[in-house]
This record gives C-alpha cells, sequence and structure tokens, in this order.
C-alpha cells in the first residue's frame, strides 16, 4: 500500500511540477505530450490504489488503470515519433547504424511480455497487456534511438539525452514490475515499483534542458 502511495504521489508530482513549469504559450507540444503521459500514469496509479485498498491487489484482473497506462505510453510514444524524430533522424545511410540498434530496447520489452502468454488470465486481460507492452516497445524505441542518435539538429537531441533515459528506464522500470508482480514475486515486484517512483520526477525534470534549447 505504501508503494502504491509512493508511485501516486511521484506522479502527482510529475503533473503538478509539468504543469506549473512547462504549459505555457512558449512551450513546445513535446513538453505537453510528456505531461499529459504523467497525467495518465496519475490517474492509473490512483485507481490502483484504491482498487488495493478496497479489493487487493489490482494486477492479473483487467482494471482501469490499465488503460491510464496504456494512454501514458501513447502520449510517450507520440511526443518522440511525431513531434521529435523527424527532427533528429534524416532518414539518411549514416543514421541507419543507430536505427538497427535502437530496436534492442523493444526486443527486451518484447522479451518481458513473453511469461504473460503463459499466464492464468482471461483472454481481454492478455489482449490488453498485448497492447500496453506494444506501446512500450514502440516508446521505448524512440527513447533508446534518441538517446544514441548522433545530433544532426543544432543541439536539440542532445538537450533531451538525459530525458529519453530516464524515460527509457521508467518504461523498463513498469514492464518489469508488471512480470515481477504476475509472476507472484510481490518483493521484487516492490523494489522494481521504488525504482519506477524514483524514475519519474527524474524523466520530467530533465526536460527542462530541452525546453530552453527549443525556445531558444
Amino acid at each position: 500500500m505504501i508503494i502504491k502511495l509512493l508511485l501516486l504521489l511521484s506522479s502527482a508530482f510529475c503533473l503538478v511540477f509539468g504543469i506549473c513549469k512547462y504549459i505555457n504559450k512558449k512551450v513546445a507540444l513535446f513538453s505537453i505530450l510528456i505531461i499529459a503521459a504523467f497525467g495518465c500514469y496519475m490517474l492509473g496509479h490512483l485507481y490502483e490504489t484504491i482498487t488495493l485498498l478496497i479489493f487487493g491487489s489490482p494486477f492479473g484482473d483487467f482494471n482501469i488503470g490499465m488503460l491510464a497506462r496504456l494512454g501514458g505510453f501513447a502520449f510517450i510514444f507520440s511526443a518522440s515519433f511525431a513531434q521529435l524524430d523527424g527532427l533528429v533522424d534524416d532518414k539518411s545511410s549514416e543514421l541507419r547504424k543507430y536505427r538497427l540498434a535502437a530496436l534492442i530496447a523493444p526486443l527486451i520489452i518484447a522479451a518481458l511480455f513473453i511469461p504473460v502468454l503463459g499466464y492464468e488470465m482471461g483472454t481481454a486481460v492478455k489482449i490488453v497487456y498485448a497492447l500496453i507492452f506494444l506501446l512500450a516497445a514502440l516508446a521505448s524505441y524512440y527513447n533508446f534511438k534518441h538517446l544514441i542518435i548522433k545530433d544532426v539538429s543544432f543541439g536539440i537531441i542532445d538537450s533531451i539525452r538525459a530525458y529519453n533515459l530516464f524515460s527509457l528506464i521508467s518504461t523498463i522500470l513498469y514492464c518489469v514490475m508488471c512480470i515481477a508482480a504476475l509472476s507472484g514475486f510481490e518483493t521484487v515486484s516492490s523494489i522494481f515499483a521504488l525504482a519506477l517512483a524514483a524514475s519519474y520526477p527524474c524523466t520530467v525534470i530533465s526536460m527542462e534542458k530541452g525546453r530552453q534549447r527549443w525556445i531558444a
């Protein structure tokens, strides 16, 4: 219960901090999408905390919190793909090695999802988990790509490498936390949940350098 509260408070802090820090007429849409993702995370953690308090563990069965996480990953993916990728990747052959290397991240996410196929749960729940992990894989691909790619965009990519690192870490931590919880390893799940809570503010705060670079 305490860990769920920490996740809720951490995501709520990120949402409030992001609104106060980044939501103004000069901010890039990229930042707004990231803050929207944390709004989804907060709602998901709120629902899971209430569910845990009243009914027990939220993992294993379908709950609204899963849809919130689905929305959060969709915003993270949209921010990287729609708002950033066209600026940092000119699709040249010179950058092909970075595009290929970035496939490591979604492959890790895919490997983490494999155990879910063997769990005893409804088909609909497995489909929702599959969608969550799919969007997590897509988001992780662009986070890792933008973390390692050569800067050809006048310093923009260098200014948000820290954000991409923490966002990637956050995505992987969440996936591992889910698998550990579904497998019954509550202690392991709790450890990764604590790390996830710590990664949230690091992700949002690390966007500041990028925001300054965009409006410079």
